[in-house]
């Protein structure tokens, strides 16, 4: 895995076609498309910070999709202040399951186009922390695009599209 920037990654695929070579290919997000972060994430808040409302991560994750959309957990200093600590916390990311299939998805997908980057709205310092969960969970190398520094979290998926 290649760790690299948005502009860097754009800069490569140009110089790559502008000396005649083919480009093609998708970037992958990773978050709650190949890992499960949401639901890792549920299940931590849940052991922490309670469940009052008695639902399985699964169930949690399609009422309310973020942790911070759950009402009991926006409402609670402490809850926000875990999340907001993990969200840059190289080990936590490391942790993170992947979703049934997507491996498996991912190398089908790989006999019909190149996956050129993963793309996440994880900060830039998680980089080395992602490269390395995507290779042990056995995705295909390819460059790994994190959001930059600059760009706020709630701007991320803005900043992907």
């Amino acid at each position: 895995m290649q760790i690299t920037t948005a502009e860097e990654l754009l800069t490569s695929l140009q110089h790559k076609k502008a000396n005649g070579s083919p480009v093609c290919g998708v970037a992958l997000d990773i978050d709650e498309t190949l890992a499960w972060t949401g639901g890792y994430w549920l299940q931590q808040m849940q052991k922490l910070f309670g469940n009052p409302e008695n639902l399985t991560p699964e169930e949690m994750f399609k009422k309310y999709k973020l942790c911070q959309h759950v009402p009991y957990y926006a409402s609670n200093p402490e809850a926000m202040q875990w999340m907001h600590e993990r969200r840059s916390c190289d080990d936590t990311q490391r942790k993170l399951p992947a979703i049934d299939g997507a491996v498996a998805g991912v190398a089908e997908l790989c006999k019909h186009v190149n996956v050129v980057a993963y793309l996440t709205v994880r900060p830039h310092k998680l980089a080395e922390g992602t490269a390395w969960w995507l290779q042990q969970s056995g995705f295909p190398a390819a460059s790994v695009v994190c959001k930059p520094d600059e760009v706020a979290f709630e701007e991320g998926n803005a900043w992907k599209a």
